[in-house]
């Protein structure tokens, strides 16, 4: 009987210095489900610095995204997520825009992959040997500007793409790392930082040591130096079990 495939795979947020010194909760939220047919579904979110619910904004994103996603019916996505944000911000007394986030989500199978993103952040997988960059992050005029999905033209501006083969390792991630996970030029991703990562989660076997991994991957003095936001790293790979 030949053994069976599944993904394996790690999630996990933390603040950045700046927030840190600040005394202000990480901003960022993300969460991941392997579904019975063995297909994942995953989602990031980074709140606006400039939203007063940018927080609540990415976790109530990030939780409505997965519930879309799961079950498959994804044409409503933007629609859907500004209606529970909507719901939220009225019990608040709020606006919408004080929920202003960003979103990066895919859903995998063994045989396909969907990617949506509205805003920065990245999503990144490797069919082969080479790290390819699924869509582009969304820029404004300057480098720290970008769409978030409160936008009135979020439901136009939203990036979809699928793909209609296996990825052997997916990376999902919020702004905070795009500096030291891509070429800003090129917008190319750097293999010195996802080869590492990419070789731990296909050999590991215990879900929830990736989490702890990446915990202390994004937590590390050499990568808080490069980096002073908050992050969100999603990484999974495809593997025999």
């Amino acid at each position: 009987m030949g053994a069976s495939m599944a993904w394996l795979a790690g999630i996990q947020s933390v603040a950045g210095p700046d927030h840190l010194s600040r005394d202000r909760p990480c901003q960022d939220f993300g969460a991941f489900k392997i579904l019975k047919d063995q297909s994942i579904v995953a989602v990031v979110s980074d709140g606006a610095g400039s939203a007063k619910y940018g927080g609540q904004g990415a976790q109530l994103t990030v939780e409505t995204a997965l519930k879309i996603l799961e079950t498959g019916v994804a044409d409503q996505f933007v629609p859907r997520v500004q209606a529970r944000l909507t719901k939220e911000a009225m019990k608040l007394s709020a606006d919408l825009s004080d929920f202003a986030c960003t979103c990066v989500a895919i859903v995998a199978s063994s045989t396909q992959m969907t990617v949506f993103q509205v805003g920065d952040g990245f999503a990144v997988a490797r069919f082969e040997e080479d790290y390819e960059l699924l869509v582009s992050p969304h820029k404004g005029e300057h480098i720290n500007e970008t769409c978030f999905i409160t936008d009135k033209d979020a439901a136009q501006v939203i990036q979809k793409k699928q793909f209609n083969r296996l990825p052997k390792f997916i990376s999902i991630a919020t702004d905070g790392l795009e500096n030291v996970a891509l070429f800003y030029q090129t917008w190319k991703p750097h293999k010195g930082f996802f080869s590492p990562l990419d070789q731990y989660i296909n050999k590991t076997n215990r879900q929830k040591d990736a989490a702890h991994e990446i915990e202390s991957f994004l937590a590390s003095p050499k990568l808080r130096e490069k980096s002073s936001d908050d992050k969100t790293l999603f990484i999974c790979g495809w593997q025999e079990q």
